[in-house]
């Protein structure tokens, strides 16, 4: 899949180093997630087998710790980093501020405005065909779930 580049399309240099952040804050969350959900397996194995305290705690702490990473990693990256030149101003091509439609751009996903992802360009048919194949699964499993 093709992806647009920086959220600062045509000047790197209007957010220096935010690409930085926003790579390793993902791993980092991606880690945290891992770790949350160990956390909850030890709770569920607990039923069938004693489990140590010590399961519960250390995903916890390091979870903690994980966080506190992401916000070094903001302000080492993001914040301490002065922006140079000016950034590209997208609003017409975000509908109602969260659905980006612009058909001139050949990325069938771009940055999202606010945090950290990306979104489909509504301006491509991919992302049409992707929504719809969504939306597909989900009402195809309710049926199928609901029949007796």
């Amino acid at each position: 899949m093709r992806r647009a580049p920086a959220s600062v399309r045509g000047n790197p240099e209007a957010a220096p180093k935010a690409y930085r952040f926003r790579k390793y804050s993902v791993f980092l969350l991606l880690f945290t997630a891992i770790l949350m959900q160990s956390s909850f397996l030890a709770v569920e194995a607990g039923y069938f087998v004693f489990v140590p305290p010590l399961w519960f705690l250390l995903p916890s702490l390091a979870g903690v710790v994980l966080v506190a990473a992401v916000l070094y990693l903001y302000f080492r990256f993001v914040r301490a980093k002065k922006p140079k030149g000016e950034i590209l101003d997208d609003d017409d091509r975000w509908v109602l501020g969260m659905f980006y439609y612009d058909p001139a751009n050949p990325s069938v996903f771009v940055e999202k405005r606010v945090g950290i992802g990306y979104t489909p360009n509504y301006g491509r048919p991919a992302a049409w065909l992707m929504t719809i194949g969504i939306i597909a699964v989900i009402v195809a499993s309710v049926l199928l779930s609901t029949r007796s």
